[in-house]
């Protein structure tokens, strides 16, 4: 799907830089992965620049909470910030803290070109995109 939007003329290939899809899976315990990947169909094929924001929306104890899940991967601002031309991946694997109910993933693109819109997307926790 990945490859049909990079080259297909029509659809998301207009859309230019987008949130191409969230996966997210158990690796047992508390242990999770996800993979988030971000698409640049554009027809100038220049590089893209900006920052990615994640957050993992749920419950701890009944109340409302929000968790950075880069914080919670151990990922860093430099793993946070894309340059890239056709497509791009961030990965990552990390352990949520006990008792916290995770629902969903809000993942936002602040692009570094003046005058660009940022670009917000939800996505269940646990499933694929």
């Amino acid at each position: 799907a990945l490859y049909k939007a990079l080259l297909q003329p029509n659809g998301q290939a207009k859309a230019g830089l987008s949130i191409a899809g969230f996966e997210s899976a158990a690796l047992g315990g508390e242990r999770y992965r996800f993979r988030l990947t971000l698409l640049d169909a554009r027809a100038d094929r220049k590089a893209v620049k900006g920052e990615v924001s994640l957050q993992l929306m749920g419950h701890i104890d009944g109340a409302a909470k929000a968790l950075n899940l880069a914080e919670l991967a151990g990922l860093n601002g430099a793993s946070l910030k894309f340059q890239f031309q056709h497509f791009h991946y961030v990965d990552g694997e990390l352990k949520l803290p006990a008792g916290f109910k995770a629902e969903k993933v809000v993942v936002t693109l602040k692009p570094a070109e003046r005058g660009a819109k940022k670009l917000s997307k939800e996505y269940p926790w646990l499933q694929r995109s």
